[in-house]
């Protein structure tokens, strides 16, 4: 986590009287220098999620040009290239290779990791996926991996490929999309998921779907959420985040520390009424201990 502490460190030692927008909640939600009303320079805003957009705007204020980056949760690992007002058009794998403060700024300089894999805004429609299957998300790649799950009859897991803090976002969830009064054309498999999520174990509005061929990590490796089994004493909680290539999906956060090698779990929060019989299962079993 250095790279991390690193550079969230040089993000809150700005100089220079550089205009900073805030959340609500005190966070910091843009960084930057206004003209004439407009956005100028290298401006950076906060996404869903923990992300970052940055780099020169265009004269329109825009996240317009060949050099934007997409800074994921952990501020090392990016998606740097070719944006139009804020979507990524052309997009390579890279990470932080430096700050330097420019009148109050700081500035990025990245390293390619992946000069041969493209990344563009693949929006899923209400039938299909559109990103690669097995192109993987270079930020979920670093944190966690597919194997076989300790849960009973959890078939594939996911586990942290190295120790995690807590308030880590470790997975995305992508899917075809449906508005809320759409009905997901497989059978009940147990992948539909709300696209956003109120709060802990409270879901609402439009939702998303794995197609059952691409339930496999055989199939499907390009996003992971979907990996992580049911527990009702999970290390992990369903989020929201926005992500450069789905836009806005379902994630997975932790709650607890989760040490490397460990499978990581989440509370699927069904609906008893209507919760398929391995879930009363799970619940019962977990009732009996608790109790």
């Amino acid at each position: 986590m250095q790279a991390f502490e690193t550079t969230k460190s040089c993000l809150l030692r700005l100089t220079g009287g550089s205009p900073r927008g805030m959340h609500g909640d005190s966070s910091l939600a843009w960084m930057g220098h206004y003209r004439a009303g407009l956005p100028r320079g290298v401006c950076w805003v906060a996404l869903l999620g923990g992300g970052w957009m940055v780099g020169r705007v265009d004269q329109a204020g825009a996240f317009t040009g060949t050099d934007i980056a997409f800074l994921y949760p952990d501020l090392r690992t990016a998606l740097v290239g070719d944006w139009r007002e804020g979507r990524l058009v052309d997009g390579r794998a890279a990470t932080i290779k430096g700050l330097e403060e420019v009148q109050g700024v700081m500035v990025p300089t990245f390293t390619l990791t992946d000069t041969t894999n493209s990344y563009e805004r693949w929006i899923s429609t209400d039938t299909r996926l559109l990103n690669p299957p097995h192109l993987r998300d270079p930020y979920e790649s670093r944190l966690v991996e597919v194997a076989d799950s300790g849960v009973e009859g959890g078939g594939e897991g996911l586990y942290a490929r190295r120790d995690i803090p807590a308030g880590t976002l470790i997975a995305y969830y992508n899917g075809i999309r449906m508005v809320k009064a759409q009905h997901s054309p497989y059978r009940d498999t147990g992948y539909a998921i709300f696209v956003e999520w109120e709060e802990r174990g409270k879901k609402a509005g439009d939702h998303m779907d794995l197609p059952p061929e691409l339930h496999s990590s055989a199939a499907y490796t390009a996003t992971l959420a979907h990996k992580l089994n049911h527990s009702f004493i999970p290390n992990s909680e369903w989020s929201n985040a926005e992500h450069p290539c789905f836009g806005l999906v379902p994630s997975v956060t932790t709650f607890l520390e989760v040490r490397a090698g460990e499978e990581l779990t989440v509370n699927y929060a069904l609906d008893m009424e209507h919760a398929p019989p391995w879930y009363l299962d799970c619940w019962e079993r977990h009732s009996s201990i608790t109790n």
